[in-house]
């Protein structure tokens, strides 16, 4: 073995070397993903150690491998080294990985069988079982009482039925699961579909059922012990480039086959997808979590400020009364608490009640209600603008939440976290700019700005600090590209590409940062705009290349827009397709952004307006030339 690497807490590489081939063999004991399978020699690995892949280099690398076992049908790989100690004797070591769900584990063992270190330290206090620590005795994992393959094909060839279900309700899967050692829930599967039988069900006691699944057991088992494999790969039925699970047999009814080299190429193909999908799964929670609390301190903001707007209603009426009561003071008695004056400014009221201040004169009243006056006018300007500024704020979050909700892989969810990162980053600017008496003046938000999108309050000393240390290290960073960008930061993501049936190009913004660029600054004059009308929605560009664009082409680029946008997702899942969504379209020249506009937000003109329904993609690049337009009216 040349090389050991660990690329992260559940994993490790071994570099091994056999007929003058490098191999990598990945070790997993991760809780859901436990598996052992080669990887390619494209996989990057880090180059420093942890502490255990430090270990298994000092124990394991120069060691040959004797042999690989998987005893008694258990999700357990044994693999046996010959290896050197310190003073250079031959010694014995032996990997053990246990593929086991929550309890999996990697462990390192001696010639005795004793314990040198795990991946995961099991304690006392954690299993009453069996400890995993160094320097312990390795008890392998208890039995769970099933019968292997072998032994079952012994039974049912002397004629003896050893299914007994754990209850009369316990379905026929989870019966063959519990009592066949070594079987999966796909063999399981197989192995009833085959004798006629549903999984989820019960399994009937009569003798035709028993003969069948006698049958139909003795099969399979026979080719799962046999040496004869067909590595294969079965698919998603509702997609077919998803591989929703691997075997090494061939199954008839477990959906789309396909075969695969070997078990391991089929393992790694499975496993890697299921990886990147809960890479995107956690990389959407915590995008949409992130998301969510923009949203909820956006809305708290808005309700601040809607409060103040509200509680400034009324300061033309202090003005009204300190007008009354400079002009008419002289009627007003010394330290009444209300006044009844003419009103001047009503003909239609001959008077009206002014509650006073006794200890002031009438001066001093009207004095007060003209603070009031100014207070609440000043104030009620203020909310209005951060009022507004709210509002499109929480506009621009929502069409960042359909872009994630649109989100199909980790470019998209990456498109999405770029746009997000504003967050922070406006937070400094807003901060500095904050400090600096750009917005003094009653308070209000700068239009040529964006503000941050948090609940205001100024910024404390210790963020001015880091939002300049972060300008200082940008700074020193190096040379720049482009528009100021550092020559060390990775290239903006690119747009979604597809090709009309036309062969027109159309690109689809994944963000607002990139609808901007695609709109405003990568596209011609004469190419075509695209965006669902009054709802948040990607940008959709539609190059004419300056000929004619058959109605097919606009079709088909409306249908677009529509399938990315809000509130297409009950179309899209096949619910109320009598329905169309209204997309408007314009000539890229007549869309503008005005000042201080949020990223995304645009304004246009002299459109027109397509009723389409949302149009799949997938379906889009499949469709040949030939094939009729989606569906669409023209108002």
């Amino acid at each position: 073995m040349d090389r050991v690497a660990q690329p992260d807490r559940h994993q490790v590489v071994l570099s091994l070397r056999a007929n003058r081939e490098s191999l990598r063999l990945l070790l997993s004991c991760h809780p859901v993903l436990a598996r052992a399978h080669l990887v390619p020699d494209t996989l990057r690995l880090p180059t420093d150690p942890t502490q255990f892949a430090a270990l298994l280099r000092r124990h394991l690398t120069g060691a040959r491998v004797l042999d690989i076992q998987a005893p008694g049908w258990e999700r357990i790989l044994r693999i046996r080294f010959q290896a050197q100690n310190e003073l250079g004797d031959p010694v014995q070591r032996v990997l053990v990985l246990e593929m086991m769900g929550r309890h999996s584990n990697l462990v390192l063992l001696n010639g005795e069988e004793r314990i040198l270190d795990a991946l995961l330290h099991v304690d006392d206090e954690m299993s009453r079982v069996r400890e995993i620590l160094p320097a312990r005795p390795y008890l392998p994992p208890p039995d769970q009482g099933k019968r292997s393959p072998d032994e079952w094909l012994e039974a049912l060839g002397s004629g003896e039925w050893p299914l007994v279900p754990a209850s009369p309700s316990q379905s026929a899967e989870k019966a063959l699961l519990g009592q066949v050692k070594g079987a999966g829930p796909l063999l399981c599967r197989e192995i009833l579909a085959e004798a006629g039988l549903d999984p989820d069900r019960p399994i009937p006691g009569t003798d035709d059922v028993r003969r069948r699944l006698a049958g139909s057991l003795a099969r399979w088992l026979a080719a799962a012990a046999g040496p004869t494999t067909s590595p294969s790969l079965y698919m998603a039925p509702d997609d077919p480039a998803r591989v929703a699970d691997f075997h090494a047999l061939a199954f008839r009814f477990s959906g789309l086959r396909k075969e695969a080299p070997d078990v391991s190429e089929a393992c790694r193909l499975f496993y890697e997808q299921r990886e990147a999908a809960a890479r995107r799964d956690a990389l959407k929670n915590g995008l949409g979590k992130k998301l969510g609390s923009a949203f909820q301190k956006a809305r708290r903001r808005r309700e601040i400020h809607e409060s103040d707007l509200s509680a400034s209603e009324g300061f033309e009426q202090d003005r009204r009364f300190g007008d009354l009561l400079l002009a008419l003071g002289n009627q007003v008695e010394a330290g009444t608490a209300t006044a009844s004056l003419p009103d001047l400014f009503d003909d239609t009221a001959p008077s009206v009640d002014i509650p006073l201040d006794p200890t002031l004169d009438p001066v001093g009243n009207a004095r007060r209600y003209f603070h009031r006056y100014a207070k609440k006018k000043a104030r009620k300007e203020a909310a209005s603008a951060f009022l507004a500024e709210d509002l499109r704020t929480l506009a621009w979050l929502d069409t960042i939440q359909t872009a994630l909700d649109n989100a199909r892989d980790e470019t998209d969810l990456g498109a999405v976290a770029e746009e997000l990162a504003i967050l922070g980053s406006e937070s400094g600017r807003d901060a500095e700019s904050e400090s600096s008496g750009a917005n003094r003046a009653g308070n209000r938000p700068d239009s040529g700005s964006n503000r941050d999108l948090l609940p205001g309050r100024p910024a404390g000393k210790k963020a001015l600090r880091k939002a300049a240390a972060a300008r200082s290290k940008q700074s020193r960073s190096g040379s720049t590209t482009g528009r100021g960008r550092s020559a060390a930061e990775p290239p903006p993501l690119p747009p979604r590409s597809f090709r009309t049936s036309d062969g027109l190009v159309l690109l689809c913004g994944r963000n607002n940062l990139q609808n901007d660029r695609l709109t405003l600054r990568e596209s011609d004059r004469d190419d075509l705009w695209f965006h669902v009308a009054k709802a948040p929605g990607p940008h959709v560009i539609l190059r004419t290349e300056g000929r004619p664009v058959p109605d097919r082409s606009l079709e088909e680029a409306a249908g677009i827009a529509a399938w990315f946008s809000r509130g297409s997702e009950a179309l899209r899942s096949g619910v109320g397709n009598d329905s169309l969504v209204s997309v408007d379209t314009c000539p890229v020249r007549n869309v503008w952004k005005p000042r201080g506009a949020k990223p995304g937000m645009v304004l246009y003109r002299h459109h027109r307006t397509l009723r389409v329904r949302p149009l799949n993609p997938e379906a889009l690049d499949a469709s040949p030339s030939s094939s009729p337009p989606p569906g669409v009216r023209h108002p």
